[in-house]
């Protein structure tokens, strides 16, 4: 899980076991703390979140982006690393479907278009 210390200490005041969740390297766990957290906020603001809420919000944004823009990987190869023909390779190999590939496929393209800026 990647997560910054400074979000760490922000969510401390919020989240008294953040520290242990983080320890659990489980994302969704974390994400789901804030959450309950932000929605606790909302609720008790007239359905609207406070600049509190806001913030928590924005960590949350901050913390899944984080964790959902790291690269596939395959055989302990990120995919932008696979050739078409090994990815067709690995496909047959391991069973995976062509929608699944395609996915894959998608995320190399997007990973390569990357490193070109």
């Amino acid at each position: 899980m990647i997560i910054k210390d400074k979000q760490i200490e922000e969510l401390k005041p919020y989240i008294e076991n953040i520290i242990e969740l983080v320890q659990n390297d489980n994302v969704q766990e974390v994400l789901d703390a804030i959450d309950d957290i932000i929605v606790n906020n909302i609720l008790g603001n007239n359905d609207e979140p406070d600049e509190e809420g806001i913030k928590l919000q924005k960590l949350y944004d901050e913390i899944f982006k984080q964790n959902n823009d790291k690269p596939f990987y395959l055989d302990d190869r990120p995919l932008n690393m696979f050739s078409d023909e090994e990815l067709e390779e690995f496909k047959m190999k391991h069973s995976i479907t062509d929608e699944s590939l395609k996915i894959a496929k998608k995320e190399i393209a997007e990973l390569r278009n990357r490193k070109k800026k």
